[in-house]
């Protein structure tokens, strides 16, 4: 999962820390087609039909699961820390500042 890339021998702390980094990076804000769908489809796929949301919804689900596995997390708490980073890089995307 390229989320994962370069990070598989950390857990817990030096893991979360390094897929922020990796999340919040200029290179990534400035290329969405090498990141993940979720901060640039979450907003279609809440429009499309209901297979389309349930897949959108399986592959979600297998992400929140290893999020939580490498956070060190419980599976309860892997929403709020892909949330926050999907909300960071959507307005880091939206704002027209290299600065922020």
């Amino acid at each position: 999962m390229p989320l994962e890339r370069g990070l598989e021998k950390h857990v817990g702390r030096p893991w979360i820390l390094g897929a922020t980094r990796r999340n919040l990076a200029t290179k990534h804000r400035d290329t969405p087609s090498d990141g993940s769908g979720v901060p640039t489809l979450g907003v279609e796929v809440a429009r499309a039909p209901a297979e389309v949301r349930e897949a959108f919804g399986r592959e979600l689900d297998a992400l929140l699961v290893s999020v939580a596995e490498q956070a060190g997390r419980s599976k309860a708490e892997a929403p709020a820390q892909f949330a926050t980073w999907v909300g960071a890089l959507t307005i880091a995307r939206a704002i027209n500042d290299p600065a922020q």
